[in-house]
C-alpha cells in the first residue's frame, strides 16, 4: 500500500472500505439512472462502481485508485479524519496536515495523561 502523506494505512482503508458506497451515493441519481457525465473516458460511472464491487469489502486501497484512476476517493480531505478515516462533523485542523475528529483528539488525550 502506498504511503500518502497526512493518512494513516487504518485511514486509507477505511475509505476504501466504503468507497463502492460513496461513488454510487454521487454518480447514481435520486430516479434511479445513472448520471451521464462522465470524466473516465473509457469508463462509465456505473462501469467503475461494478469494478470497485468487484474488490470486495475490505479492497486494497491501491486498486481503488487504478480503478478510479486517481487517489482523490481514498485520500484525506478536510472532510475526514487522518487518524481513523472517520468523518469530521466537528474537529480540529493542526497546521494545515492532519484533520482529527473528536473521538481521536479524546484518545491522544488520554495517551498523554
Amino acid at each position: 500500500m502506498k504511503k500518502i502523506k497526512g493518512i494513516t494505512k487504518k485511514a486509507r482503508q477505511k475509505l476504501a472500505n466504503n468507497v463502492a458506497k460513496r461513488w454510487r451515493d454521487i454518480y447514481f441519481n435520486k430516479t434511479d439512472k445513472w448520471y451521464k457525465f462522465n470524466p473516465y473516458k473509457d469508463k462509465t460511472p456505473e462501469q467503475v462502481w461494478f469494478a470497485l464491487l468487484s474488490l470486495g469489502k475490505n479492497p486494497d486501497p491501491d486498486k481503488v485508485d487504478l480503478i478510479i484512476g486517481n487517489n482523490s476517493w481514498t485520500s484525506i480531505n478536510n472532510n475526514f479524519c487522518s487518524s481513523c478515516g472517520g468523518t469530521i462533523y466537528n474537529g480540529v485542523e493542526l497546521y494545515d496536515t492532519v484533520n482529527l475528529c473528536i473521538v481521536c483528539i479524546e484518545e491522544a488525550y488520554k495517551l498523554c495523561k
